[in-house]
Parts: structure tokens; sequence; C-alpha cells
């Protein structure tokens, strides 16, 4: 309990790569779920924990990632690109993340950027990047 607090904290540092199908084959995920984009592979963290990317603020539009597979050495993220020209033009780069929370996520989501709309048939949660 300790170790997840002490890392909730702090923020980690580490390469990232990124990696795609580019034969169109379907993937499964060490969790048992197919990739998709949103996902990203770590070895140091729990499958489920949401990251939350520091430096840059963004990768493929996104601020927060899910780690639902395993690889790469110590503290280095492998994100699920969207395309193979995204994958190609990434290459290798250092990035900075932190590890959300329990107490910041909404039904196993980041709680920031989510917003409830209320309108003619109820309310819902819409989710709107910063």
């Amino acid at each position: 309990m300790m170790i997840s607090v002490l890392m909730a904290a702090a923020v980690l540092s580490g390469s990232a790569t990124a990696f795609h199908t580019c034969d169109g084959s379907t993937t499964q995920t060490a969790s048992g779920q197919t990739v998709q984009v949103g996902f990203v592979a770590a070895n140091n963290l729990a499958l489920g924990t949401w990251v939350e990317m520091r430096s840059p603020k963004r990768v493929m539009n996104r601020r927060w990632f899910k780690v639902m597979d395993r690889g790469g050495p110590g503290f280095a993220l492998d994100f699920y690109a969207e395309s193979c020209a995204w994958m190609n033009s990434f290459g290798r780069r250092n990035v900075s993340y932190s590890v959300v929370p329990r107490s910041e996520l909404y039904r196993g989501k980041p709680y920031k950027g989510w917003s409830l709309r209320k309108g003619s048939r109820g309310a819902r949660l819409v989710w709107s990047p910063r």
C-alpha cells in the first residue's frame, strides 16, 4: 500500500516507443484484451493502472493511458499507435509520466476532463480533453 502511494506522487521517466500491427493482424495484450489506442505496455506498473503524461503533455492527442500489456525494460512505455506512419515518426523518445491515484479515478477512468451534461433524456458523463 505504501509503495503505490509513493509511486502516485512521483514523476517517472523513461524511454518510449510505439507499436502497431502494420500487417493488419490483431494481437492480444497480457490482460487478455485486443490492443487498441489508449493502451500502453509497461513492466513496472500493474495491469489496469492509469498513467498521466507529463512530458510531452499529449501523445496521439491523449493525456491518459491505461497499462494493459507488458513490455520494455525499467520505466519504459510502449504505446499502441493509431497507424504505421505515426509509429515510424514517433521512433524512440524520452517521456515522463505519473501514476494516477485511485482517488482521481471515476468508473475506471481519470476524473480530470469528465463532466456531467444534462439533457432532455437525463444526465450523462462526457469526456472533454483539455
